[in-house]
């Protein structure tokens, strides 16, 4: 199913697990280096009836992802936009140190330039209350909320829970990859009933994207869909949106998101 992807702080998503089980998460900020999301208690069988009460109550521990990564690889569905609970974040993180064998040695507490703490041992506290400063793939994620309700676990702790349950990343992740493969990724922009879109699309043609005008009963509009060329345009998606923003905005109109093709777990 094609899936728009146009998030701002406060999206909760939801997100289907190896095992068949549902779980939640909230974009509670956006770093430069990624976003963090608390997850939010519990894993379903079914969508809870009130996602507003998980929203409301305390979440079981932040992470780092990449959720438009998990959008595309088809694990991540977005359902709507709630206040982020107040104080959820500090803005501080947990960054794994490692000893010459690539072994965890330690821990750091880090607002992302300066260190506050260093710890031998990590208290559960802090495990729940910061998040990892490390990033996964889409399988990193989806494991990490099947392993624990208790708090973030470090690449190598996660990697142990796999062994434990017999699990690799590796097959999951050539499903993903085979799916790469798919009609890839298509940028929506919205613009005025009188627009002229030929400076537009000659603008974003030069960039390696072809364009195509549509129209859709529930837009007073233009609607310009907007496609990569997989030799010409940048591969990295926020990258195509950076570019295509740019572009649209310029010529006055509005950028609405992007969709790609994608199959859930």
């Amino acid at each position: 199913m094609a899936k728009r992807v146009k998030v701002r702080v406060g999206d909760v998503f939801e997100m289907t697990l190896r095992d068949g089980c549902l779980a939640y998460v909230q974009l509670a900020s956006e770093t430069p280096i990624g976003d963090v999301l608390r997850v939010l208690a519990g894993r379903h069988r079914s969508r809870p009836e009130s996602v507003a009460s998980l929203i409301a109550a305390p979440h079981e521990y932040l992470i780092f992802a990449m959720l438009v990564t998990l959008v595309r690889d088809g694990h991540a569905q977005k359902i709507g936009n709630w206040p982020v609970p107040e104080g959820s974040w500090s803005g501080l993180r947990l960054s794994p140190r490692y000893d010459k064998s690539r072994r965890l040695d330690a821990w750091v507490v880090t607002d992302g330039r300066n260190a506050t703490q260093r710890l031998e041992h990590l208290p559960d506290s802090l495990r729940k209350e910061l998040p990892i400063w490390q990033i996964g793939d889409s399988v990193h994620v989806l494991d990490m909320l099947r392993a624990s309700n208790a708090g973030g676990l470090e690449a190598s702790e996660l990697e142990a829970w796999r062994r434990q349950h017999g699990l690799t990343a590796d097959s999951a992740q050539s499903a993903e990859d085979d799916e790469d493969d798919g009609p890839g990724v298509e940028h929506f922009a919205l613009f005025g009933t009188d627009a002229r879109l030929d400076s537009v699309i000659a603008g974003l043609g030069k960039r390696g994207f072809s364009c195509r005008v549509v129209t859709d009963p529930d837009v007073d509009g233009q609607v310009l869909v907007i496609k990569a060329d997989p030799l010409s345009a940048p591969g990295f998606i926020d990258d195509q949106w950076d570019l295509v923003e740019e572009v649209v905005k310029a010529a006055g109109g509005e950028y609405d998101g992007w969709e790609a093709a994608a199959g859930g777990k």
